[in-house]
C-alpha cells in the first residue's frame, strides 16, 4: 500500500522500498554481527569468544518465498496479465463509481500488493546478496518496471479518488459497509491529497516514470557502493602481508592491529578511497534530489522536504515554527 519513491501520496501498490529497507539493515546488522566475529570480540562485555566460523550461516536461503527462479520469472509474467485485467475490468465501470465496486477494487489492489511484496523481497534479497548477480539485477529492473506499469494502468483511480469531495466519500462509505475498515487507508491516501494530486492520467504517466527513475536511481547506488565505495582496495602490512581494505576489515584492523604503522596505512587508504569516489556518489544525490523535487513540485508541493512533511501531517505553519525552534537551537 505504498508509493513510489518522492511520492508522498500512495495506492495499493507494492511496499517494495519497505522491503529494500528491511533488506538494507538486515545486510547492515550483519556486517556488524560480522566485524565483532572476525575480531573476536562480544561488544557487551568485551570478553574473547569462541566461535565455530564454520558454522556461521552466510548465505540466505529465499526459497520460502519461490521455490525456484522460473517459479518468480512466472509469477512476474501472472501478475503482468493480472494488471491488464484489472485496467479492462474497472476503468469502465469507475465512470459510475459506487460503495460496492470501490471495495472489490479496493481488495483488488490488496491482492495485488501483497503479490508484488513478496516478488519485490525476493528481487531485493537476492540482489542484496550479490548486486553482480544477472538474474536478480534483471528481476529487480522487472518488478520496478511492473510497478510503475500497474500504476499507469490503474491512475484512472488514483486521479478520480483524490479529486473526490467528502460528499462523495461519505456517500460511498453509506453504500457499502466493508469500505469502513479501509476508511484509515482513504484518509491518508487520498482523501487528505484534494490539493496534491495528479490532475489527469498523462501526468499520473509521468509521475510514475520519475518514480522509476528514482527505483532505478537507488538499485545503481546500491551496486556503486558495494563495488566501488565499499572495496578501497590493498595495502601492504609491515609483515609484507597483502590486506584487503573494505568496510568490514577496516574496522577490523584500526581497532585490533596494535602496529600504528598499519594503522595509518589502512586509514589513509580508505580516506583517500572515499574522498575519489565522493564525487560520484555527490552526482548522484544531487540527481536524486533533482527528481525528487520536480516530482514533489508536480503534485503541488514547493519541494520534495515540504512533501515530506506534510506526509507527516504538518501544516505550513508547524513547519515554520519547527524549523524557527531548530534555528534557534543550533
Amino acid at each position: 500500500m505504498s508509493s513510489y519513491p518522492g511520492s508522498e501520496g500512495g495506492t495499493m501498490r507494492s511496499k517494495i522500498f519497505a522491503g529494500m529497507l528491511a533488506v538494507v539493515f538486515i545486510v547492515m546488522a550483519l556486517s556488524v554481527a560480522f566485524i565483532s566475529i572476525s575480531s573476536g570480540k562480544d561488544n557487551s562485555s568485551n570478553q574473547t569468544l569462541n566461535l565455530d566460523l564454520s558454522k556461521i550461516t552466510t548465505s540466505w536461503n529465499l526459497s520460502f518465498l519461490y521455490p525456484n527462479k522460473d517459479a518468480a520469472k512466472s509469477e512476474l509474467a501472472s501478475m503482468r496479465n493480472e494488471t491488464e485485467e484489472m485496467n479492462k475490468t474497472y476503468r469502465p465501470a469507475f465512470n459510475n463509481l459506487t460503495g460496492a465496486l470501490l471495495l472489490d477494487y479496493i481488495r483488488s489492489e490488496e491482492n495485488f500488493s501483497k503479490s508484488l511484496d513478496i516478488l519485490g523481497a525476493y528481487a531485493n534479497a537476492g540482489n542484496s546478496l550479490d548486486v553482480n548477480d544477472k538474474f536478480f539485477e534483471v528481476l529487480l529492473s522487472d518488478v520496478q518496471n511492473l510497478s510503475t506499469d500497474h500504476y499507469k494502468a490503474t491512475s484512472f483511480a488514483d486521479v478520480k479518488l483524490k479529486s473526490l469531495p467528502r460528499t462523495e466519500w461519505d456517500r460511498l462509505f453509506s453504500e457499502e459497509p466493508g469500505l469502513d475498515a479501509y476508511r484509515p487507508y482513504f484518509e491518508a491516501n487520498y482523501i487528505r491529497y484534494v490539493d496534491h494530486r495528479p490532475n489527469n492520467e498523462s501526468q499520473a504517466a509521468l509521475l510514475a516514470d520519475l518514480g522509476n527513475q528514482l527505483m532505478k536511481l537507488n538499485t545503481k547506488a546500491g551496486k556503486m557502493i558495494t563495488n566501488n565505495v565499499s572495496q578501497a582496495g590493498n595495502i601492504t602490512l609491515s609483515d609484507g602481508t597483502q590486506y584487503a581494505v573494505n568496510s568490514s576489515s577496516y574496522y577490523d584492523l584500526l581497532f585490533t592491529d596494535p602496529d600504528r604503522v598499519n594503522r595509518k596505512k589502512v586509514y589513509d587508504k580508505r580516506y583517500y578511497h572515499l574522498k575519489n569516489e565522493s564525487e560520484e556518489m555527490g552526482k548522484l544525490y544531487i540527481n536524486k534530489s533533482m527528481l525528487d523535487d520536480e516530482y514533489a513540485r508536480e503534485l503541488n508541493f514547493s519541494d520534495a522536504y515540504e512533501a515530506k512533511m506534510f506526509n507527516y501531517y504538518l501544516n505550513a505553519s508547524q513547519i515554520d515554527e519547527m524549523n524557527e525552534v531548530f534555528k534557534e537551537r543550533s
